[in-house]
């Protein structure tokens, strides 16, 4: 069905919104407010740190923002030492290798962070590449992001599967041309269908790599049937 896979970092190889949302709350209490967890979900959107700090923060110059998210880094890293890879991650990339599928990685996080989860997971060297927050203009839901990382494959755009766990990412990949699965249960995985998403999952547990191929090719034959005239 597909020829590369790319995956979101945070929610989808590294179990890390709990830390993240751990870290925004305490840099806003430091800053005078709280927030409901809620309100935190944009964390969950896919969006680039210093677009999340603008959506808490007005009229915050270069400065205060670069500021802000040095210390948001700095409170994430106090818990790295509890980050694990999401439920069914490894089994699921080495059914891909089986296969020789090539992977990469393309998140908003920062060069630094990326490369450090990925390091802490033991990793890094089974994706081809990883195109990071830092390596593009505009974030999520921009489809820049998976264009780069399209560029190390030989594969065409609607040959590659991206594997998402937000709103935002999921656009990207769509707009991108490719295919999407998203990884999210109750009300995100609803949200990641409204988005987009050709399937959600929602663990990689809960599907083999053949399984979710089946399931995309059925799914490709039912909208074929539903637009071809009668």
């Amino acid at each position: 069905m597909s020829s590369a896979v790319i995956f979101d970092l945070d929610g989808v190889i590294a179990d890390t919104h709990p830390l993240h949302t751990r870290a925004w709350k305490q840099l806003l209490r430091e800053r005078g407010r709280e927030v409901s967890d809620e309100e935190l979900s944009i964390i969950r959107e896919g969006r680039k740190r210093e677009e999340i700090l603008r959506q808490f923060f007005r009229n915050l110059s270069t400065e205060e923002a670069a500021s802000l998210g040095a210390r948001k880094e700095e409170l994430f890293q106090m818990s790295c030492g509890a980050i694990k890879p999401m439920s069914g991650l490894p089994q699921f990339l080495s059914q891909l290798e089986g296969f020789h599928i090539p992977k990469a990685v393309a998140t908003s996080a920062s060069k630094r962070r990326a490369f450090d989860i990925l390091s802490r997971l033991h990793l890094i060297e089974r994706f081809i590449t990883v195109v990071t927050g830092d390596d593009v203009v505009q974030g999520k839901p921009n489809p820049s992001i998976f264009v780069l990382a399209a560029k190390h494959f030989v594969a065409a755009a609607t040959d590659i599967l991206v594997i998402e766990d937000s709103t935002a990412g999921v656009r990207a990949a769509k707009s991108a041309g490719m295919k999407c699965v998203g990884l999210a249960s109750d009300f995100w995985a609803h949200q990641l269908y409204e988005a987009g998403a050709d399937y959600v999952i929602s663990s990689f547990s809960e599907v083999s790599w053949s399984d979710l191929c089946e399931l995309m090719r059925c799914k490709a034959k039912t909208e074929q049937r539903i637009v071809e005239p009668n």
